[in-house]
């Protein structure tokens, strides 16, 4: 004799319910995309290229520059938007990750721009007459905030907080209101103090014809920084955790490992080595060098370095710039 067992109908219904919850919400879950981090090389006269797979290959991305050659002095990104300094075409914005490219202001649309850096929720932009310009609103109209900086070019600049350096052709000056005053600070420097800036913790670090000078109180001194770079123009600086590295005007790469206190040259696999640029993506740190060389890469914190400019038609690179989303 077979035993019936009958199952209430609210069962089936609970059961029928739970399933439609389930497919409802499998079908409203947004779909989840990727970015892959990509790295743009600002070049001496090809504009700007892209790659998206560790610098193996390049794609030239120059739809809406100004003229059949562009140079791209500095590169600089903002939210998702993408900043390009050119040479006589003032600053390039993209949008789109670089498939185009629209003039940024007519302000200074025929400024040569050689270096950008954003503070906050500014832009900053800094031209080879000498002036300072300061955007609010992602590039959509820009003020000089010059001030009473005096020298002849704005070669770099780098800021921490509201503080901000600028490297000139005249020495360096301070800002530390956001740009709103500028005050030079000089003291300990040699002239050519313009080239590049660094911060490492509390010490910041400057590049200039000299080699790499420190300062250990925002500025208001410096001093030289340790040996093996001293007769060096530097062109480059980066900090990578506690390793500090120099790009150099014809004698490669230096890198310091106890604050600047000591220099090592390394050099090992870099063919070319006059180096305007780095950039870190993960474990690998990218050099762009412009003497025909393009860009090299080093997984090993710059022991070995090879070559990865594959597509890249101008390699002549003078900015570097990683885009991570």
């Amino acid at each position: 004799m077979k035993t019936q067992i009958r199952i209430p109908s609210c069962y089936f219904s609970i059961a029928m319910t739970l399933v439609m919850l389930s497919a409802c919400s499998k079908s409203t879950d947004p779909p989840q995309t990727t970015y892959t981090p990509t790295i743009f090389a600002g070049t001496i006269g090809g504009g700007v290229y892209r790659s998206s797979d560790d610098g193996n290959s390049w794609t030239q991305i120059n739809n809406g520059f100004s003229g059949a050659k562009t140079k791209v002095n500095a590169l600089v990104i903002s939210g998702s938007t993408i900043f390009a300094g050119t040479n006589g075409t003032g600053v390039f914005r993209s949008t789109d990750n670089g498939d185009s490219w629209t003039q940024s202001s007519a302000l200074f649309s025929s400024a040569s721009v050689l270096a950008l850096m954003t503070s906050g929720s500014s832009l900053f932009s800094g031209t080879l007459t000498g002036q300072i310009f300061r955007s609010a609103n992602n590039g959509d109209t820009w003020s000089d905030v010059t001030g009473s900086i005096t020298a002849k070019s704005i070669l770099s600049l780098l800021s921490n907080g509201t503080t901000i350096f600028a490297g000139t052709s005249g020495g360096a000056y301070r800002s530390l209101d956001s740009g709103i005053s500028w005050k030079t600070v000089n003291v300990g420097l040699p002239k050519s103090a313009g080239h590049a800036f660094a911060f490492s913790g509390a010490t910041i670090f400057a590049g200039t014809d000299s080699g790499v000078y420190r300062s250990t109180n925002n500025g208001d001194s410096w001093t030289v920084s340790g040996t093996g770079v001293s007769k060096e123009t530097i062109k480059a600086l980066m900090v990578n955790a506690t390793i500090i590295f120099a790009g150099t005007d014809g004698s490669g790469i230096f890198r310091s490992e106890d604050n600047g206190t000591t220099w090592t040259q390394i050099n090992n696999g870099l063919t070319h080595e006059f180096v305007d640029a780095f950039v870190v993506k993960g474990t690998s740190i990218f050099a762009g060098t412009n003497d025909n060389g393009g860009v090299f890469v080093s997984s090993n914190n710059g022991d070995t370095w090879s070559q990865t400019s594959f597509g890249l038609t101008d390699p002549n690179v003078l900015s570097l710039l990683l885009k991570t989303q």
